[in-house]
């Protein structure tokens, strides 16, 4: 009975400090994606539609047109991706959000029996989409916290220099041998 209960709130404790899509505010949307090579059927543009009506903000991959926030921490920003799962009969997407460290935080398939690409992927990809919640972004406190010991550490280099040169002034005294 231990053992259930110790494996029971270790779950529970996995999922509470889980990452999750909402949590971030800016998402970057490629312009091309790499499993639609010939031909990107409009999903780029269909993707940043629907992550704005969900209130993410949408960036592009040139990080010198971020904003600054999202320049100053850009673990703060997740990369979307579409992988093209299609079979004979479907048309099939997942939906992948990943963050800096190209570790997948959230993967959403959806599916679509549509036989034309174009409407098919489009049907597939607001299926996908349905299980992404609203963006409610939490504020990363560990790189807050990072970069104030940073500051402090700066402030505190000055300091130790002031010591060394009144170090140097100091005089010499010997009691005479």
């Amino acid at each position: 009975m231990k053992k259930l209960s110790v494996i029971i709130s270790s779950f529970c404790v996995m999922l509470s400090y889980a990452q999750k899509v909402s949590d971030y505010k800016y998402v970057v949307v490629p312009s091309s994606l790499e499993s639609f090579k010939k031909n990107n059927y409009g999903l780029s543009a269909f993707l940043t539609k629907s992550l704005k009506s969900k209130q993410y903000v949408v960036i592009s991959e040139n990080r010198g047109q971020w904003p600054e926030e999202a320049n100053v921490n850009p673990c703060s920003v997740l990369n979307a991706d579409l992988v093209n799962d299609s079979s004979f009969l479907r048309n099939r997407i997942i939906l992948e959000f990943k963050d800096c460290n190209s570790k997948v935080i959230s993967s959403e398939k959806g599916n679509s029996s549509i036989k034309e690409y174009e409407e098919g992927f489009k049907d597939a990809l607001s299926k996908a989409l349905v299980n992404i919640s609203i963006s409610k972004p939490v504020e990363n406190t560990t790189f807050k916290q990072e970069v104030q010991v940073v500051k402090e550490t700066v402030q505190e280099i000055p300091k130790v220099s002031e010591q060394k040169s009144q170090a140097s002034k100091a005089e010499k005294y010997s009691n005479g041998k």
